[in-house]
């Protein structure tokens, strides 16, 4: 299984799955981008799994994150870049800028979205990338420096500032703005998600954790599964819950001993959670093309279809870029 829980990446792309219908256009899943929630809180949680394995420093950790995850990155944003940038120009003959310019280099470097430089650019769902690489090195550091005073005192108190502050802002958890001229939200929003992710792991590692193998607990994520659902499409002002039914759900997939963990143990859902990354990078190009090419209201079947292709297209660029990056590196060290 290589240390990866099945649960997990059943859930992984299954989330995945909600995120298309929400970007792709698609009348389903209207709160779709809670599911931005998930992933921040389970990387939060795999962070702090990564520190109890082995102890690393914030840059060796980061390093590493980027060398499993950046080559792949860059060659979506490429694409992303001259889809919507360039062939977007051109078609509309409008003259190309400085502006993009700079913009390809700080989205380049991982630098929008995270208060120096904020807005959405070419590959706009991948704030969430940079987000997730600043906001982790900061907690890996906080954790690998200061562990007890972390995990008892620093993340505790700005995850809980941070998201009563997030959970009071009307209907929605994402807000694009920066308040008082000084705090990015989805900066906070992610490091305050990725610690609520920390501080689970650490309970869930702790002495004081006794329901490793409770069906209860099992039972429970089964009912927070469904309230998330729920929540996903629901007219009501919901958001917030999710920040109780994400934690339950990620605690009973991460127990190996678990009727859950029986019941996804199939291979299957290992190469699909394993490609959601991928499906990530390339579904807003994906998704735009293929809305314009139907011109037409999404139905269930179309959906179907589009997220069939998404999915082989993930695998194929998966490929693509794992034998580009031999091409451009191993070999020449040959």
């Amino acid at each position: 299984m290589n240390g990866k829980a099945p649960v997990i990446e059943f859930y992984r792309y299954v989330f995945m799955v909600v995120l298309l219908a929400l970007h792709g256009g698609t009348k389903y899943f209207s709160n779709g981008y809670l599911v931005v929630e998930f992933f921040f809180i389970l990387s939060g949680y795999l962070l702090m799994e990564s520190y109890l394995k082995r102890t690393k420093t914030a840059v060796q950790y980061t390093v590493d994150k980027l060398k499993r995850t950046y080559w792949e990155y860059f060659v979506a944003f490429c694409i992303s870049f001259l889809y919507f940038g360039v062939l977007a120009k051109y078609v509309n003959h409008i003259p190309f800028s400085m502006e993009m310019f700079f913009k390809f280099i700080y989205e380049a470097a991982l630098i929008q979205s995270i208060g120096i430089f904020t807005g959405i650019n070419a590959n706009y769902p991948m704030w969430y990338f940079s987000v997730l690489i600043w906001g982790g090195a900061l907690l890996y550091y906080l954790i690998s420096k200061y562990t007890e005073l972390s995990t008892h005192l620093f993340i505790p108190l700005i995850s809980l500032i941070a998201l009563t502050y997030l959970s009071h802002q009307g209907d929605s958890l994402e807000s694009f703005s920066i308040e008082g001229g000084v705090f990015y939200i989805p900066f906070i929003r992610g490091i305050a998600e990725m610690g609520l992710g920390i501080l689970l792991c650490t309970f869930a590692h702790s002495r004081y954790n006794k329901i490793r193998s409770s069906k209860c607990i099992d039972c429970l994520s089964v009912i927070a599964l469904v309230l998330t659902f729920y929540v996903f499409d629901a007219s009501g002002n919901y958001a917030k819950y999710v920040l109780l039914t994400f934690p339950l759900i990620i605690f009973a997939g991460m127990q190996n001993r678990s009727f859950l963990h029986a019941l996804f143990q199939h291979k299957i859902w290992l190469k699909l959670g394993g490609i959601t990354w991928e499906m990530y990078l390339i579904h807003a190009v994906l998704g735009n093309i293929v809305y314009n090419l139907l011109g037409f209201s999404w139905s269930i079947y179309w959906f179907i279809l589009y997220v069939v292709i998404a999915t082989c297209a993930a695998f194929v660029f998966k490929s693509g870029c794992q034998r580009l990056q031999y091409i451009l590196f191993h070999q020449k060290e040959k």
